[in-house]
């Protein structure tokens, strides 16, 4: 159970990064992700309704989407492959602001 000072959690826009030229990125449902100048891909789910605006997201897109993402490497590249995701979980308070 919950305290009476606990406040409610939310996320917010989730960034892939150091993904290798010439890799490409598919959702699930087929659209490629073009990363923005900083070379990030941001993404904002469209069906969660709870997340935290915070930033700039390049895409967006359903969980289902992002839950289907496919990475198709460069051609003829039979090195590994490695990149990051991050998130920025937010202690709001309750009415949804970010908590100071």
């Amino acid at each position: 159970t919950s305290s009476d000072d606990d406040t409610p959690e939310r996320l917010g826009y989730i960034t892939l990064s150091g993904i290798p030229e010439g890799a490409v990125l598919k959702d699930g449902s087929g659209n490629i992700l073009t990363p923005n100048a900083d070379g990030n891909i941001v993404i904002q789910l469209n069906d969660t309704g709870d997340l935290i605006d915070d930033g700039t997201p390049t895409v967006s897109m359903s969980s289902a989407e992002f839950e289907g993402i496919t990475l198709t490497p460069p051609a003829d590249d039979a090195t590994n492959i490695s990149f990051e995701m991050s998130v920025t979980e937010y202690e709001v308070d309750s009415t949804g602001a970010i908590a100071q």
